[in-house]
Order: structure tokens, then sequence, then C-alpha cells
């Protein structure tokens, strides 16, 4: 058996909270086909900084059955993002950064996505995805039984599903709910669908429904 644990992260949009998700990805063999498992859902409501919350976050990986086991992605698109980011820098974490895009003819209104030209230019390698795309991916696995949300029974976890599914339909109001534990839960499922239980990434080998991603590396990244 085979199995890995992913903690996506979000600054939940507008409230000064955070959110993660720890997601287990787990197959019979290293090369079988991965599930995907909700094994931690929290969301704080604006009462922890971004220093407490990644001092939290690193107390949760600590712990059995994730020390040693788990990656952290964050998303740093906006600048509570990068806020976090920087906390669990400071914090002794090594996160993975993901930039989420916008659709450029702006079809999704109310989405967390941004245009390519806002990319922070403080970090030397991120990560590029439509943000469409990665809530598509995550929704279409949830649809097939492939990602199980419940095993977490909460309420965030309803909320996580919900957002998943207005988030990849487009809808103008997802951002109400498409925030969070929706876009943590998404992006820890993107990244580990990224990466083989060896650890090699895949990217070029990716396909979502909108958009295209890519890692871009900035050696010369301005101090």
């Amino acid at each position: 058996m085979a199995y890995e644990f992913y903690l996506g992260v979000d600054a939940v949009n507008g409230s000064g909270g955070y959110a993660y998700a720890i997601i287990e990805k787990s197959a019979r063999d290293l090369d079988g086909d991965p599930s995907y498992c909700l094994r931690q859902l929290f969301k704080s409501e604006g009462d922890l900084d971004a220093a407490a919350f990644a001092a939290r976050v690193q107390n949760a990986v600590a712990a059995d059955p994730y020390v040693g086991r788990t990656i952290i992605v964050v998303n740093r698109t906006d600048a509570a993002g990068r806020g976090l980011a920087e906390a669990f820098k400071a914090a002794g974490l090594s996160p993975v950064s993901v930039f989420l895009t916008a659709p450029e003819d702006g079809s999704v209104a109310g989405g967390r996505g941004r245009k390519k030209d806002e990319l922070p230019t403080d970090v030397a390698s991120i990560l590029i995805a439509p943000e469409r795309g990665v809530m598509s991916e995550a929704f279409r696995l949830y649809e097939e039984g492939t990602l199980s949300l419940h095993d977490e029974p909460s309420e965030l976890a309803s909320q996580a599903a919900r957002g998943l599914e207005l988030a990849a339909a487009g809808r103008a109001d997802a951002s109400a709910v498409a925030d969070g534990p929706s876009v943590a839960t998404a992006i820890a499922c993107w990244y580990a669908g990224q990466r083989l239980f060896d650890g090699t990434e895949r990217f070029e080998e990716m396909e979502l429904p909108v958009g295209e991603n890519k890692r871009e590396d900035r050696t010369e990244a301005p101090l």
C-alpha cells in the first residue's frame, strides 16, 4: 500500500481567516490508480494571525501519520496568500506555492484567480495553474468517487463540496463558497495528482478542462 499526504492552504476571502485541508493519496501499489480522501479540514474565523495559523499547521504535520509524509501547498495568488507563505517560511516550513489564474476573457465572475501579469516577483519558484481547471479537476474526482470528502463529516466538508461544484461550473456566485475549505482541498488534490509516489512530477502530461499548467522558475528573482 502506497500513501502520502498533501496539505492545501488558503486564506479565507475577506474574513481574515485561513483554512487547511489534509488529503491522503493512496494506491494498492506504486503504479496503481490513486484515490484521495479528506482526512482533516480546518477553518479559522479571523481568530488566528498568519504566524499562529502556521504554528497550527506545523503541529498538524508533526503528528502521526502525517509526519515525514506531508507536502504543504499554499495558494499564493493574493496578498493574504503571500503573507501565509512568508509565515510558513518563518516557521521553518517549505510549502509549494501555487498561483491561480483567471480566464483571459473574464468569464468566471467573482473568482479568486488573477491575470498572469500579476504574478508575484518575490518567489524563486511558483506553480501556475488555471483556477477553474484546478477546481474542476477536484470536482471531477469527487463526482467519480475517487475523492472522498465525507470521511471527515462536517459542515465544512459539505461547504467544500458545494464550492468545488460551483467553481467548476464557472458560476458567478461561486465566490461565496469557493473559498477557504474548497480551494485548500482543490489545490491539495491538484498537486497530489501531479506527483508520482516516487516524487516525479508530471505537469507536462496534465490535461485540465480549462487553461494550462506550468512551473515557472525564477532563479534571479529580485530581493
